[in-house]
């Protein structure tokens, strides 16, 4: 019997566990396309940035004057950026003094948490030392209590001093109690220090990671303010033409804004360098989107199949233990087989990481269409319902 078909139970279980280890192999095959994008998306995007980064400083070295178009749509942004960064100014001054007011009584917290717990320590060490006394104290008479005992009933004395017997007897049970009394404050005084030295333990990790989170906030924000304080109006321009950059990278304007016939040489190849690296950015982002979509698909039909296969085996299981019930002959749906042949046709597309991260909008083209048309969810709901009545169909036709 060919693997990619089966006809009784058993063999129908085998199938499934082909399917779905054919499935786990394509995914592992996709995580490593899903790595080689992802390390590319991060490149190209670090070169994006750079290419604006140059374009920018060639407008500065250019005393803001050329191109003349870009100029132009700069002075056109400069006012609304000016406004947006006036009002972040005035935002981040009042987060800095809440964050350093935050941070002021987080020290105050830990410093009257530390004053807490220098008073609690020496009552607790105070009434630690006064309980181990009184437990030893009560340790030696009980001793000599037991030796009183054993001497009074020794011999015939049970008998003839029955009376002292009874009263040592008496006081050993009493001291006893007092031991175990004494002995159990003893522990819930140590135990009180267990739970404080956990809870100063918990709280000073706590208030550590509020204070460091909050001093990092600070510093990053003293930083901004540094630049808005600095030179605003140098701020909002860089500002201003960063939007404009990244709105020429951006179709469809991009299309549109590919060199000019007046723009100066040196500054057409970085705006065409700057529009080649966000397509191939774009790119790459789509092609993590779809080998994400694809993997999550994958996996939910291999966990489908297990169920499936857990079905299998129950029927299975019944079958083996009734001698009188035949074996099931089943016959293959060709839909599923149809359905399950995707899995050899997705393996050379996935096989070659490099071949895809070189083509990623390709990639993702393929692996969307393959995604539409045979993986719909009408399609995975059609071959499981295919599986599931034709095990309905053996049983109720041949049991």
């Amino acid at each position: 019997m060919p693997a990619d078909t089966f006809h009784d139970l058993a063999t129908m279980i085998q199938y499934l566990d082909t399917q779905c280890a054919s499935l786990t192999d394509l995914v592992r095959e996709i995580e490593e396309i899903q790595r080689e994008f992802e390390t590319r998306f991060v490149g190209t995007q670090q070169e994006f940035e750079n290419a604006k980064a140059s374009a920018a400083a060639w407008v500065a070295a250019h005393n803001w004057q050329q191109p003349s178009w870009l100029i132009e749509a700069l002075n056109d942004r400069l006012p609304a950026v000016r406004e947006a960064k006036t009002k972040r100014l005035a935002e981040v001054r009042q987060e800095l003094t809440g964050l350093e007011n935050q941070r002021q009584a987080i020290e105050s917290q830990d410093e009257a948490g530390v004053a807490a717990l220098k008073q609690s320590n020496p009552r607790l060490n105070a009434r630690e030392e006064e309980l181990k006394v009184q437990v030893e104290r009560i340790r030696v008479t009980l001793g000599e209590k037991m030796k009183e005992w054993k001497q009074a009933g020794s011999g015939l004395g049970w008998l003839t001093r029955s009376g002292k017997v009874r009263q040592l007897r008496g006081e050993i049970e009493k001291l006893s109690a007092e031991l175990s009394k004494t002995s159990g404050r003893l522990t819930e005084v140590r135990n009180s220090w267990l739970a404080i030295e956990k809870k100063t333990d918990e709280t000073d990790e706590r208030l550590q990671e509020a204070w460091r989170l909050r001093t990092a906030e600070i510093a990053r924000l003293k930083r901004e303010l540094n630049q808005l304080e600095g030179d605003l109006e140098t701020v909002c321009r860089e500002a201003a033409l960063d939007e404009i950059l990244n709105s020429l990278a951006a179709p469809p304007v991009a299309r549109a804004a590919r060199p000019r016939q007046d723009d100066d040489p040196a500054f057409a190849t970085l705006l065409t360098r700057l529009v080649a690296l966000h397509d191939e950015t774009r790119d790459y982002e789509a092609g993590i989107a779809q080998v994400a979509e694809l993997m999550g698909m994958l996996k939910g039909l291999c966990e489908g199949l297990t169920r499936m296969r857990e079905s299998v085996a129950s029927v299975k299981s019944e079958q083996d233990m009734h001698a009188e019930l035949p074996n099931l002959k089943l016959k293959a749906p060709e839909g599923v087989l149809q359905f399950h042949r995707l899995w050899a046709e997705l393996r050379p597309v996935v096989l070659d990481e490099k071949q895809a991260a070189e083509h990623p909008r390709n990639f993702a083209d393929h692996i969307k269409q393959v995604i539409g048309d045979r993986l719909s969810n009408t399609a995975i709901d059609l071959m499981f319902n295919n599986l599931g009545n034709e095990l309905n169909r053996a049983t109720k036709e041949q049991w």
